[in-house]
């Protein structure tokens, strides 16, 4: 197992697990944009995306830090993590995300 793609998956299992419960994720868009760039076998795969929908979850459930929901503008939409904001207040283009993320999102969002 390679040691530096467990220190990426580490560190955002860390920011969901820990900080964003709390309402905070000070590296959360960082460590999660590392793991985007990063060469992941299947089970690192598998465990992001649980750790992905554990995300879009808590930021529509949870409350969160005005620091973390302010976007970064230039960043792509696609780029999800980027958007935590857009994502929180329900007005980030739902088709853009990955399939089991934008099920979770339709049904918060409709929750509302």
């Amino acid at each position: 197992m390679d040691i530096g793609r467990t220190d990426i998956l580490g560190s955002y299992w860390r920011e969901v697990n820990f900080a964003l419960p709390n309402g905070d994720g000070a590296i959360l868009r960082e460590a999660r944009a590392d793991l985007a760039a990063a060469t992941l076998g299947d089970a690192q795969l598998l465990e992001l995306a649980d750790l992905d929908e554990s995300v879009i979850d808590s930021l529509l459930t949870l409350e969160i830090q005005g620091y973390l929901l302010a976007d970064v503008a230039d960043a792509p939409l696609v780029q999800w993590w980027w958007h935590l904001g857009a994502l929180h207040d329900h007005s980030y283009p739902a088709d853009l995300l990955p399939a089991p993320l934008r099920a979770i999102y339709l049904d918060r969002s409709a929750a509302q």
